[in-house]
């Protein structure tokens, strides 16, 4: 017996998973008065849930359940009826018919019950209790508890999506959560705000400064809806850092196509294999000169400005004489920049794509600056296909405008064998963008080994990248 028991407290609960259970022996423990048979047959349908399959045949069965005075046995039908609750009509009207439970258990004593009651009664997409949702969420927005009031803040655009018409009153609800001290509401009153009323900035002006001094403070998802919403924020409430960046931007862009246009040629050897035609045979392979562009258009890309630090980025172009520090910013618009900075730190890479952004469209970007985001951005480049194409994306538009801030780490952007074929073509783009004089002899030697692949379809984005061209432009073939 000893050596059951143990046994059982090894595997806890993971049986659930791995066994099969009759539909009508789960019936009999939801309907069995013993609060463990209950807790048993509950475990079963969320053990179903978790596999993929439906266990929406059940829906009577759980919902009466709600009444149920065991804490934990409460907890599992809330889980279950946030998830059918509107699956299809006859669970919505089996849920209507429990919606006075719901109200009860709105003032539970225990907050997850009290939590759970809200995101059931609010998940149901009928449009006749809408009022009573709404009460429901004002009622759960003064909470004593800031998970309770997250969850108001969750239900909002819910409510919003069901009857539009209810706008000022989800405004009102809104404007009370944006107000609240709680790290753990503010993420949520921030992502109902941008999804209700992302233009009405009179209810967000009075809680900015708070955002700005908290940023640090709440999770990592909530940190990327609040810097979003601040880059939002600024440019529309703050004058421009840099007057006149974007028709530098365009002038600049026109300055390194007719640079590109003008240049002179050389010649880089590439191999060519020839299939045997017959399977005895041996491939035959042989090298051929190719002309493409060569060290003197990069310098002439840098002398007009096209590439390091030896022209002006969009920013730079419009401030010379000016400085590069922050002392002609508002202060509000200071503090947004200088609470931010230190989130580039996080592990998030949404986090820290969030912060460059909200620098490079909202900020200065000195030397200093510029070249913190860089670092920032090449560290958070190690990570999945998926993720390195975000950053990729992000990094060549910065790098068209303001090279410098990675010319230091153009190591990072040669392509390895295990990159994907999305990624190539946006490497091959940033190296254009970056490269220098001092540079564009590392940078050829390593497009003449890609010009050498057995990928024709890189190889011609190898060669007008070697042309001054960038990846990805042209043709494929």
């Amino acid at each position: 017996m000893k050596s059951m028991a143990s046994a059982s407290a090894v595997t806890g609960d993971s049986h659930f998973l791995e066994e099969q259970m009759n539909p009508s022996r789960i019936k009999q423990y939801l309907d069995s008065s013993r609060d463990y048979d209950k807790t048993k047959g509950m475990k079963w349908l969320l053990a179903m849930m978790s596999k993929g399959r439906d266990a929406s045949d059940f829906f009577s069965d759980v919902v009466k359940n709600v009444v149920a005075k065991s804490v934990e046995v409460k907890k599992m039908v809330y889980m279950y009826l946030s998830h059918y609750c509107d699956f299809n009509h006859a669970c919505r009207e089996m849920a209507l018919l429990s919606i006075n439970s719901f109200q009860k258990d709105l003032a539970a004593s225990n907050q997850l019950v009290r939590a759970m009651a809200l995101r059931v009664m609010t998940s149901i997409r009928v449009s006749d209790i809408i009022q009573i949702q709404l009460l429901a969420v004002r009622k759960a927005a003064g909470d004593s508890s800031p998970y309770v009031r997250k969850c108001a803040a969750n239900a909002v655009p819910k409510l919003f999506l069901l009857d539009p018409d209810q706008e000022d009153a989800c405004h009102s609800v809104i404007e009370k959560l944006l107000k609240d001290s709680s790290t753990m509401v503010l993420g949520s009153a921030v992502g109902a705000f941008q999804e209700v009323c992302p233009h009405h900035w009179e209810i967000f002006h009075k809680s900015y400064r708070k955002l700005c001094h908290l940023l640090a403070d709440v999770d990592e998802w909530a940190q990327i809806t609040i810097l979003g919403t601040l880059a939002r924020y600024i440019r529309t409430q703050f004058a421009d850092p840099a007057p006149g960046a974007r028709e530098a931007s365009v002038a600049l862009a026109q300055r390194r196509s007719a640079a590109g246009a003008a240049t002179a040629r050389t010649r880089i050897t590439r191999r060519t294999v020839k299939k045997a035609f017959y399977s005895d045979e041996e491939d035959e392979s042989q090298e051929e000169e190719i002309d493409v562009g060569g060290a003197q258009d990069w310098g002439v890309m840098a002398q007009s400005g096209g590439s390091g630090d030896f022209g002006h980025s969009s920013f730079e172009a419009t401030k010379e004489g000016a400085g590069d520090g922050e002392a002609h910013l508002d202060p509000d618009h200071r503090l947004a920049l200088r609470s931010s900075l230190p989130l580039l730190k996080s592990r998030n890479s949404g986090v820290v794509l969030g912060v460059c952004a909200l620098h490079y469209y909202c900020g200065v970007l000195g030397p200093a600056t510029a070249a913190t985001l860089g670092r920032a951005l090449v560290r958070i480049l190690r990570n999945r296909n998926e993720i390195q194409y975000v950053v990729l994306k992000s990094i060549a538009s910065m790098a068209a405008a303001r090279p410098g801030m990675f010319s230091p780490f153009i190591n990072d952007f040669f392509v390895k064998g295990t990159d994907a074929d999305f990624n190539r073509e946006i490497k091959l783009e940033i190296l254009v963008h970056i490269a220098t004089p001092d540079t564009v002899d590392a940078i050829l030697r390593e497009l003449q080994g890609y010009v050498r692949g057995a990928d024709k379809a890189f190889v011609c984005d190898a060669i007008r990248a070697a042309g001054g061209g960038g990846g990805g432009g042209g043709p494929r073939g």
